[in-house]
């Protein structure tokens, strides 16, 4: 745990000096064909703007990264964190990383240091699982805490694996938009016009929409509309840091009832949807399921007798 705390540190340190003095800031801020070349005042405050929102992001990842892995099983720790985000990241900074805008915006600057910022949250993830999208992106947040878990209904599993294949749709459009040369499309995530104060009609009616699913589903844009969260679903299954499940495990199915991503399709043995949130460690009374390095998780023989009932 130590090193790998030393490594995202570093790499929180590093990375952001190491892109500003390979890439410096673009040439145009708006980057649109329309767009008049930016001053040097301009260009200047663009520089530290990026630079603060690598630097906070990464301390956000920082900081998640000990919170999941002391205070696991602590509902109330990671709901206030993720509050917290909601502050920094999202009210503070103009909502950051925006899912939609973020993948457009890789093809667009890919010579800048927004590099660093898209791709530091998938490091992460392949170090750590999805801190990020579990416990900082405050996009999810919202969503999580309009949740009204009474009042929950539950996707069945057979839809539930069709719909999370619409995120690598809008994945595929989104890419193949830009690559055709269309602008970036920005007003298609949910939640975006509360951190900006403004925002499209589009935008409006998005946020309107997820506003309501939210209260009766568990994070609907996350599981099932999210491009960038279907990278980090991929990048997840690979991940060095997983949930992992003991021999103490009776198989009462109480975890998997408690996923409210519906990453648990054996329990205890979740797929690349699990985003750390705890919910299956804290329900369980037996304490069958921690988080733990992939080098650290067993092999049970409960969690292939699961696979065999399953199969």
């Amino acid at each position: 745990m130590r090193k790998f705390l030393i490594i995202m540190v570093l790499t929180a340190v590093a990375l952001p000096v190491i892109g500003f003095a390979a890439f410096g800031p673009p040439d145009d801020l708006e980057f649109s064909e329309y767009a008049s070349p930016p001053s040097a005042a301009v260009q200047e405050d663009w520089f530290g703007h990026i630079g603060v929102k690598v630097l906070l992001l990464g301390a956000s990842l920082l900081v998640a990264v000990f919170l999941s892995k002391r205070f696991f099983t602590n509902r109330r720790l990671r709901k206030v964190y993720l509050l917290i985000n909601v502050a920094v990241l999202g009210f503070a900074v103009g909502g950051m990383l925006c899912p939609i805008s973020a993948i457009q915006n890789i093809f667009i600057k890919y010579n800048t240091v927004y590099l660093l910022l898209f791709f530091l949250p998938i490091l992460s993830t392949l170090l750590f699982g999805r801190v990020y999208c579990g416990w900082v992106c405050p996009f999810g947040a919202v969503s999580e805490w309009l949740f009204v878990k009474k009042w929950a209904v539950r996707i069945p599993k057979k839809w539930d694996r069709f719909l999370k294949w619409t995120r690598w749709g809008i994945l595929v459009f989104l890419v193949g938009r830009i690559l055709l040369g269309a602008h970036v499309a920005d007003d298609w995530t949910p939640f975006k016009n509360l951190f900006t104060f403004g925002g499209s009609l589009t935008n409006w009616i998005l946020t309107g929409v997820f506003l309501g699913l939210s209260i009766i589903s568990y994070r609907p844009f996350c599981k099932y509309l999210c491009p960038y969260g279907a990278i980090m679903s991929l990048v997840s299954r690979f991940s060095f840091r997983k949930v992992s499940l003991d021999d103490s495990c009776v198989r009462c199915g109480q975890c998997e009832k408690q996923c409210g991503m519906q990453a648990l399709e054996i329990p205890g043995d979740p797929d690349g949807d699990c985003i750390l949130c705890g919910e299956c460690a804290s329900s369980c009374r037996r304490s069958s399921i921690a988080v733990s390095p992939k080098s650290q998780q067993k092999c049970s023989q409960t969690k292939e007798i699961l696979k065999e009932e399953k199969i």
